[in-house]
């Protein structure tokens, strides 16, 4: 079995937390704090996920300069006129699909002061939003000069979208509404990029694909799990929409197969296991994903008998890995994780 265990950043917005709660339990989401990765009980650092074969990161650019007006109705019922090709795109909280597409955000979503390490490599040099917040004002939005303005709802309300529309047009994205894919469907649609977009995820089938027989062949008879250490409460997450972060790249796309407890929750949020549960926990594998609000009762746990008798523990499976990445979800984040998976169980 392998679970995996998310330690929530307590620094992190506590608006932004209660709608990212929400939101998850409907369909998608996008990271936390950094932290370097482990394989067994050893840090161990992980490569970085790459962009699509067919993707750069450079700002979107056309092949032909075109100043056509295209008329979009954005989730929540808005009309938003985009003219030509947008060129600086502004998607705090869509870094992930902007640069699967190769595009450059203008900004990028600030977690406790840092952007999500797993896409560094790609916009290290892109200002975060906010000052010491996530939130990104109207402000610095206009500071930044944007052609075209993608509003995710986890990270601008009705009354934010409003203020950023006087400054660029503005599609507004619900979490609520779109998975990954259809989001990264529609940010190709709105940048003249619907061709790349629909090779990106070509190129994700043909990996998880080779990535699932890999990993099926590894871990043949072993079960899956996904348990996250708030700080407050050990939280087992289900498969598919109780987990969209994991649920679906784990059971489904990659056909690995859940542990008992996991089968048994609800689909519509997991459940909270108190430490007497743990021992029920016997996973041949732990993937660990420590924030620094998780630090201090994940040594607890480890050092915990009740941790040490679990199968994972006296066999050396346990993998810390990047939160910023596990705790993210679209084609960079997942390709990500298949990549960190392959690494840490197919020998």
């Amino acid at each position: 079995m392998i679970i995996i265990i998310h330690m929530e950043e307590q620094n992190m917005n506590k608006t932004l937390g209660k709608t990212l709660l929400g939101a998850v339990s409907l369909s998608l989401a996008f990271g936390l704090a950094a932290c370097g990765g482990q394989q067994g009980n050893g840090q161990q650092p992980t490569s970085s996920p790459t962009p699509s074969s067919d993707a750069s990161t450079s700002p979107a650019t056309s092949p032909e300069v075109s100043t056509t007006e295209r008329t979009f109705t954005d989730d929540f019922g808005n009309t938003v006129k985009v003219t030509g090709t947008p060129e600086r795109v502004l998607g705090v909280y869509l870094e992930d699909p902007l640069v699967a597409l190769g595009v450059k955000p203008l900004l990028q979503f600030n977690f406790s002061g840092a952007g999500a390490s797993y896409l560094q490599p790609y916009i290290g040099d892109v200002p975060l939003a906010g000052t010491g917040t996530a939130m990104m004002t109207p402000e610095q939005a206009l500071s930044v000069t944007p052609d075209l303005i993608i509003a995710h709802s986890l990270v601008a309300n009705e009354e934010v979208r409003g203020e950023f529309a006087k400054i660029a047009p503005t599609y507004g994205l619900d979490a609520g509404k779109s998975d990954w894919k259809a989001i990264l469907r529609k940010i190709g649609e709105l940048l003249n990029l619907s061709d790349k977009a629909e090779q990106v995820l070509k190129d994700y089938d043909v990996k998880t694909a080779s990535a699932k027989e890999k990993l099926v062949k590894a871990t043949s008879g072993q079960t899956f799990a996904l348990l996250r250490l708030t700080g407050k409460e050990y939280r087992l997450y289900g498969v598919g929409a109780s987990d969209p972060f994991n649920g679906k790249l784990l059971y489904e796309d990659l056909g690995l197969t859940p542990a008992k407890l996991v089968r048994e929750l609800p689909q519509d949020g997991g459940g909270s296991l108190s430490l007497e549960m743990i021992p029920q926990l016997d996973a041949d594998h732990i993937i660990l994903v420590v924030n620094d609000a998780g630090k201090t009762q994940a040594q607890e746990l480890m050092n915990n008998s009740l941790w040490k008798d679990l199968p994972a523990a006296k066999n050396n499976r346990v993998y810390e890995v990047d939160p910023t990445l596990w705790l993210s979800i679209g084609y960079m984040a997942n390709t990500g994780k298949i990549d960190d998976l392959l690494a840490r169980v197919v020998r």
